[in-house]
């Protein structure tokens, strides 16, 4: 991997004293049956349809998140009466510090260059299709500080390659490869692993496989592909072109990663984490 120099790149804040800062809470029954998290799916909704905002999900409060808008559109009270209409309580406005203008205009900036862009760990990697490209890609790791008087962005350029999991990595047996290829659908076969380890998109935190399976379990929160495809578009943007992950002589297997989820609303759920696998 070959690194260019970063490029720093400045230019003033904002005057903050213009801008006013909201918290957000999702209330309400509508949200607690949702299977995912409706903090980060709202607060991108909002970025992406008015576009005088910049917004953040909350770190250390569950259900909220917090937006940074003009006091001008404030007084309007159009925004806050959207947001009434739609279930969700705000706070009375407080001032934008440096920190949180950081936060929020980080965040927004991430969810709009998304899918040109894609997050994986520290890098974005260029390419709508990357999940399924296995050669080399552009790279750009960057980052920002905010002051009350200044802020600055600094870019590092690379090209790097990223290796998509393949079906010879699990080092399957041909009677457990033969079991996959041929399951019906309705009753598919399944895998299990004990010491298999990858990486797991957008973080790239380590994650243990579990199982291969061409089918999603029952106990799973989503129901059917196309669950799978909506929640990592909405909450990171990455699109799914394929109906499956792994093309493996010209026959679809899908890879069904669990993992333990700690909401409030979902304690000890399982969820299913498809797409998301680098090696």
């Amino acid at each position: 991997m070959q690194t260019i120099e970063p490029v720093v790149l400045f230019a003033c804040t904002p005057n903050l004293s213009d801008l006013c800062a909201l918290t957000v809470s999702l209330n309400g029954r509508n949200f607690d049956a949702w299977p995912t998290q409706p903090k980060i799916l709202k607060c991108r909704e909002l970025i992406f349809t008015e576009p005088d905002i910049i917004a953040t999900p909350s770190v250390d409060r569950e259900s909220c998140f917090n937006i940074i808008l003009p006091k001008q559109l404030f007084k309007s009270g159009r925004l806050q009466a959207r947001l009434k209409k739609n279930n969700m309580q705000i706070t009375q406005p407080y001032r934008v510090t440096s920190e949180l203008y950081q936060a929020c205009l980080k965040y927004t900036m991430l969810a709009k260059l998304a899918p040109t862009w894609n997050k994986a760990g520290e890098w974005l990697i260029q390419g709508r299709d990357f999940l399924m490209h296995t050669g080399y890609a552009n790279g750009v790791k960057f980052d920002f500080m905010v002051t009350a008087d200044e802020q600055y962005a600094s870019a590092c350029a690379t090209v790097l390659r990223i290796k998509p999991l393949q079906l010879n990595d699990l080092e399957l047996s041909p009677l457990q490869v033969q079991s996959l290829m041929y399951a019906e659908s309705h009753s598919a076969g399944e895998v299990s692993f004990s010491d298999h380890w990858c990486h797991v998109l957008p973080r790239m935190k380590r994650g243990r496989l579990c199982s291969l399976s061409l089918s999603i379990p029952k106990d799973s929160i989503f129901k059917a592909y196309k669950d799978i495809k909506r929640y990592w578009k909405n909450t990171v943007s990455i699109l799914l072109f394929i109906k499956a992950l792994f093309l493996c002589n010209h026959s679809i297997l899908r890879l069904i990663i669990y993992e333990r989820i700690s909401q409030q609303t979902m304690s000890a759920a399982k969820c299913t984490c498809t797409p998301s696998i680098l090696w």
